[in-house]
Protein backbone atom coordinates (compact mmCIF):
# COMPACT_ATOMS: atom_id res chain seq x y z
CA UNK A 1 0.00 0.00 0.00
CA UNK A 2 1.17 3.85 -0.76
CA UNK A 3 -0.04 6.07 1.74
CA UNK A 4 0.35 9.89 0.93
CA UNK A 5 1.17 12.25 3.85
CA UNK A 6 0.37 15.84 3.79
CA UNK A 7 2.12 17.36 6.94
CA UNK A 8 0.39 20.83 6.47
CA UNK A 9 -1.79 21.74 9.69
CA UNK A 10 -1.78 24.93 10.02
CA UNK A 11 0.21 25.46 13.40
CA UNK A 12 3.28 23.74 12.07
CA UNK A 13 3.06 20.70 14.22
CA UNK A 14 3.95 17.99 11.95
CA UNK A 15 5.40 15.39 14.68
CA UNK A 16 1.83 13.16 14.80
CA UNK A 17 2.20 12.77 11.32
CA UNK A 18 5.64 11.60 11.13
CA UNK A 19 5.17 9.31 13.47
CA UNK A 20 2.85 8.18 11.73
CA UNK A 21 4.86 7.64 8.81
CA UNK A 22 7.60 5.67 10.49
CA UNK A 23 5.04 3.46 11.90
CA UNK A 24 3.43 2.68 8.12
CA UNK A 25 7.10 2.45 6.57
CA UNK A 26 7.74 -0.25 9.44
CA UNK A 27 4.48 -2.22 8.05
CA UNK A 28 6.33 -2.63 5.01
CA UNK A 29 3.98 0.50 3.45
CA UNK A 30 5.28 2.99 0.91
CA UNK A 31 4.51 6.50 2.63
CA UNK A 32 5.02 9.82 0.73
CA UNK A 33 5.49 12.71 2.57
CA UNK A 34 3.93 16.40 1.21
CA UNK A 35 5.63 19.21 3.17
CA UNK A 36 4.20 22.28 2.57
CA UNK A 37 6.37 23.37 5.44
CA UNK A 38 8.67 23.85 2.77
CA UNK A 39 7.30 26.18 1.06
CA UNK A 40 6.74 28.32 4.63
CA UNK A 41 10.35 28.61 4.85
CA UNK A 42 10.14 31.53 2.43
CA UNK A 43 6.87 32.87 3.67
CA UNK A 44 6.70 32.09 7.04
CA UNK A 45 9.33 30.88 9.20
CA UNK A 46 7.98 26.91 9.06
CA UNK A 47 10.11 23.89 8.62
CA UNK A 48 12.00 22.70 5.67
CA UNK A 49 12.15 18.67 4.97
CA UNK A 50 15.71 18.85 6.04
CA UNK A 51 14.91 19.80 9.62
CA UNK A 52 12.33 16.22 9.68
CA UNK A 53 13.53 14.70 12.89
CA UNK A 54 15.44 10.85 12.27
CA UNK A 55 16.81 9.18 9.49
CA UNK A 56 14.28 8.90 6.35
CA UNK A 57 13.50 5.26 6.12
CA UNK A 58 14.10 4.05 2.56
CA UNK A 59 10.23 3.71 1.63
CA UNK A 60 9.21 7.11 3.01
CA UNK A 61 9.60 9.63 0.54
CA UNK A 62 10.21 13.46 1.34
CA UNK A 63 9.85 16.76 -1.08
CA UNK A 64 8.79 20.05 -0.54
CA UNK A 65 6.22 19.96 -3.07
CA UNK A 66 4.94 17.28 -5.31
CA UNK A 67 2.34 17.71 -7.74
CA UNK A 68 -1.14 15.89 -6.76
CA UNK A 69 -2.66 15.28 -10.24
CA UNK A 70 0.94 13.13 -10.46
CA UNK A 71 1.09 11.75 -6.87
CA UNK A 72 -2.65 10.77 -6.33
CA UNK A 73 -3.19 7.97 -8.57
CA UNK A 74 -0.21 6.30 -7.26
CA UNK A 75 -1.64 6.18 -3.86
CA UNK A 76 -4.24 4.40 -1.32
CA UNK A 77 -5.06 6.49 1.02
CA UNK A 78 -4.46 10.16 1.55
CA UNK A 79 -3.59 12.19 5.08
CA UNK A 80 -3.92 15.22 5.40
CA UNK A 81 -5.03 18.31 7.13
CA UNK A 82 -8.22 18.71 4.91
CA UNK A 83 -7.49 21.48 2.90
CA UNK A 84 -10.36 22.52 0.16
CA UNK A 85 -8.18 22.03 -2.82
CA UNK A 86 -6.80 18.65 -1.73
CA UNK A 87 -9.64 16.91 -0.51
CA UNK A 88 -11.21 17.97 -3.70
CA UNK A 89 -8.01 16.74 -5.65
CA UNK A 90 -8.12 13.37 -3.60
CA UNK A 91 -11.59 12.59 -4.55
CA UNK A 92 -11.05 13.36 -8.33
CA UNK A 93 -9.01 10.37 -8.22
CA UNK A 94 -11.53 8.27 -5.83
CA UNK A 95 -8.66 8.45 -3.23
CA UNK A 96 -10.50 7.82 0.75
CA UNK A 97 -9.22 10.21 3.34
CA UNK A 98 -8.00 10.60 6.93
CA UNK A 99 -7.89 14.42 7.59
CA UNK A 100 -6.85 16.46 10.96
CA UNK A 101 -7.39 20.19 10.83
CA UNK A 102 -9.43 22.46 12.11
CA UNK A 103 -8.49 26.18 10.92
CA UNK A 104 -9.93 28.41 8.22
CA UNK A 105 -12.44 26.20 6.42
CA UNK A 106 -11.01 22.59 7.79
CA UNK A 107 -13.47 21.91 10.11
CA UNK A 108 -16.37 22.14 8.12
CA UNK A 109 -14.77 20.56 5.20
CA UNK A 110 -13.17 17.54 7.01
CA UNK A 111 -16.84 17.03 8.47
CA UNK A 112 -18.41 16.64 4.96
CA UNK A 113 -15.38 14.15 4.58
CA UNK A 114 -16.87 12.03 7.16
CA UNK A 115 -20.39 12.87 6.33
CA UNK A 116 -19.64 11.57 2.80
CA UNK A 117 -18.15 8.55 4.00
CA UNK A 118 -15.34 8.88 1.67
CA UNK A 119 -12.91 8.96 4.88
CA UNK A 120 -12.49 9.83 8.71
CA UNK A 121 -12.48 13.22 10.33
CA UNK A 122 -10.25 13.19 13.24
CA UNK A 123 -11.56 16.39 14.42
CA UNK A 124 -8.40 17.50 15.93
CA UNK A 125 -5.57 20.14 14.89
CA UNK A 126 -2.98 18.27 16.15
CA UNK A 127 -3.86 14.19 15.84
CA UNK A 128 -2.20 11.82 18.27
CA UNK A 129 0.40 8.44 15.97
CA UNK A 130 -2.73 6.26 17.57
CA UNK A 131 -5.54 7.82 15.79
CA UNK A 132 -4.06 8.15 12.57
CA UNK A 133 -2.86 4.67 12.37
CA UNK A 134 -6.58 3.15 12.82
CA UNK A 135 -7.45 5.73 10.93
CA UNK A 136 -5.44 4.59 8.24
CA UNK A 137 -5.71 0.92 8.82
CA UNK A 138 -9.94 1.74 8.80
CA UNK A 139 -9.79 3.75 5.21
CA UNK A 140 -7.60 0.57 4.13
CA UNK A 141 -9.53 -2.49 5.33
CA UNK A 142 -12.81 -1.24 5.17
CA UNK A 143 -13.84 -1.12 1.03
CA UNK A 144 -16.91 1.02 1.96
CA UNK A 145 -14.34 4.32 1.80
CA UNK A 146 -12.69 3.39 -1.11
CA UNK A 147 -16.39 2.69 -2.71
CA UNK A 148 -17.71 6.06 -1.49
CA UNK A 149 -14.41 8.38 -2.74
CA UNK A 150 -14.78 6.21 -6.40
CA UNK A 151 -18.34 6.67 -6.42
CA UNK A 152 -17.65 10.61 -5.94
CA UNK A 153 -14.59 10.56 -8.39
CA UNK A 154 -17.37 9.70 -11.15
CA UNK A 155 -19.71 12.15 -10.09
CA UNK A 156 -17.03 14.47 -10.86
CA UNK A 157 -15.62 13.40 -13.77
CA UNK A 158 -19.39 14.00 -15.26
CA UNK A 159 -19.31 17.64 -14.71
CA UNK A 160 -17.87 19.61 -17.58
CA UNK A 161 -15.84 22.32 -15.33
CA UNK A 162 -14.94 24.18 -18.78
CA UNK A 163 -18.03 24.31 -20.45
CA UNK A 164 -19.82 25.34 -16.91
CA UNK A 165 -17.66 28.05 -16.56
CA UNK A 166 -18.14 29.58 -19.82
CA UNK A 167 -21.26 29.13 -19.82
CA UNK A 168 -21.62 31.31 -16.38
CA UNK A 169 -19.45 33.74 -17.60
CA UNK A 170 -21.24 34.28 -21.03
CA UNK A 171 -24.43 34.65 -18.91
CA UNK A 172 -22.52 36.92 -17.12
CA UNK A 173 -21.32 39.27 -19.47
CA UNK A 174 -24.49 39.00 -21.55
CA UNK A 175 -26.48 39.99 -18.80
CA UNK A 176 -23.69 43.03 -17.93
CA UNK A 177 -24.08 44.29 -21.55
CA UNK A 178 -27.95 44.91 -20.75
Amino acid sequence: MKILIASTPATGHIDPMFSLGHLLVRAGHEVVGLSANAMRDRIAGGRSVDAIPGPIPGNARLASYLPFDWLLPKVDAFVTNGGYGSVNQALSFGIPLVTAGLSEDKADGNARVAWSGVGIDLKTQEPTSSALREAVRAVLDKPNYRSRASSMAEEFARIDTRSQILRILNQVSCAGAK
